[in-house]
């Protein structure tokens, strides 16, 4: 899979987020599909969340984002196939949560990760909390470009 919106840096709109878990879904289900890996277009990863739309217009819109990144964050991290984040750039913010939900991490010299959560007034989401303090729920490995 392949987040694609590189003038936006990749930032998980609402589109983005039901699609990835429309292809999730399928992908899981699939028995012919041993391993998802996922990746972002034009040399970001994922610069997280759209904070074009944020604040939410109400507490529903809001709930219903937050039930969206459980149900994305789930389906990575619970998923029966082998999973494989492929950085080829900076993650932030929830692009990191992605990141860390997959079983492993393949990294380009120049990706990164970042947590604005707390500079941006947010607290940190997409179970990146956990994912950090179990010391990464992935492998990570560096590539040398």
């Amino acid at each position: 899979m392949t987040l694609t919106d590189p003038p936006r840096r990749n930032a998980l709109s609402t589109q983005m987020r039901v699609e990835l878990i429309a292809v999730l879904e399928r992908a899981n289900a699939d028995p012919g599909v041993r391993v998802i890996t996922l990746k972002g277009a034009g040399g970001f990863f994922c610069s997280g969340g759209d904070l074009g739309a944020m604040p939410p217009k109400d507490r529903g819109e809001a709930v219903s984002r937050l039930r969206q990144i459980q149900v994305l964050i789930e389906l990575l991290a619970d998923s029966p196939k082998g999973t494989i984040a492929v950085l080829n750039g900076p993650a932030v913010g929830l692009g990191s949560s992605l990141a860390t939900a997959c079983d492993y991490i393949f990294m380009t010299t120049d990706a990164i990760f970042s947590f604005p959560f707390t500079r941006l007034g947010l607290m940190p989401d997409g179970g990146i909390l956990h994912t950090l303090a179990s010391g990464f729920h992935a492998g990570v490995t560096v590539a040398r470009n």
